[in-house]
Formats: C-alpha cells, structure tokens, sequence
C-alpha cells in the first residue's frame, strides 16, 4: 500500500522524489516498527485506505529541525497516496481531524504543531492553511525553499 503510494507521481514530485526501491523501503519502515522510534505512524482512511499521517515530537528528534529554528512542538508529514482524493478538500481535513483526535492528545505536553511544504506543493499548502496553519518562516531543503508553517493548539480548528 505505501509503497504504492510513494510511486504515484504526485507523491514522488514533493515526498518520494527518488524511484523508491521495494527493499529499501521496507528495511526503512520495518527499523522504525521494530525500535521504540519516537515518530508515530497512521494509515489514513476513508472507507478505504487513501494515505499515511506520522508525526513525532520535536523534543525527541531535535537534530531533524534545529537547521529551522524549532526546539519544541509536535512535526508531522502526511500524503494522500491515492490520486482521487487529491484536489478534493481531504487534505484540509485529514489534518485537522488528526490534530484534534490524535497529534495533540498523543501529545498532551505539545500546545503547538508544525508542517512543512515545498514552495511549489501549492495543494498542500492550501490545505495546510485552510487547517489553520500559518506561515512561520522559509527553510531551505537540499537547495529548494519549503515554507514552515506552525499551529497552536489553541488556534486549532
């Protein structure tokens, strides 16, 4: 299913840009299920499976967005892996039914959140912003800007 998902072209454009390898993937996602990884990892569904949602706390994996400026919070990544719901209104609410029933409270010490897009990923940001998300400050990301956007809970839709 995910791996799928990483192969559809407009998730390898801004989340999978390399071909992904079925071994390579596997052994990724198979090392973080089998250690006591920090990130939390969701399959999205509507009826049927569409997408993935993780998200971790930024506390325990600080070395991944000291380069930006965040200490604290909660970071998550999410795609919509099937190509029907893209463009539909889904990303908007997948993200904020997933930081009222699960980002927050899974962690309950966090009060902010923080998503990050490639500049050129227009959908996603969009949806991002329509969950209320604001833009914090540009990052650059193997050369290429991505906007970093945070949320506080109180903000939370």
């Amino acid at each position: 299913m995910l791996f799928g998902w990483l192969q559809q072209p407009h998730v390898r454009e801004f989340y999978q840009r390399d071909i992904p390898v079925w071994d390579e993937i596997r052994a990724q996602y198979l090392k973080a299920a089998a250690t006591k990884s920090p990130t939390k990892r969701f399959i999205i569904s509507a009826d049927r499976p569409i997408g993935f949602i993780q998200a971790w706390r930024i506390a325990e994996s600080p070395g991944y967005t000291a380069p930006w400026g965040i200490a604290a919070g909660i970071s998550l990544d999410f795609l919509i892996g099937e190509p029907e719901f893209v463009g539909q209104g889904w990303g908007r609410l997948i993200l904020i039914r997933f930081l009222k029933e699960v980002a927050f409270p899974l962690f309950t010490q966090e009060d902010l959140c923080w998503i990050i897009h490639d500049h050129r990923n227009e959908r996603a940001t969009r949806a991002s912003i329509a969950a209320g998300f604001r833009h914090s400050h540009d990052v650059a990301i193997h050369g290429s800007p991505h906007a970093l956007l945070q949320l506080t809970k109180a903000n939370a839709p």
